[in-house]
């Protein structure tokens, strides 16, 4: 996984993001549901 940190408007605190590859979307979407589950937010994209 990739974690980088970014940036948000001021006045606000920089957020973690963090990149994690899947071998399908399913898999991704698999993963995304356990972070829901443990308090976490996730999105699912398509690499380009």
């Amino acid at each position: 996984p990739v974690v980088s940190r970014v940036r948000t408007p001021i006045g606000r605190r920089g957020i973690y993001a963090v990149r994690i590859g899947a071998d399908s979307r399913g898999e991704a979407n698999g993963i995304c549901q356990k972070l829901h589950g443990v308090g976490g937010a996730c999105l699912v994209v398509r690499n380009r």
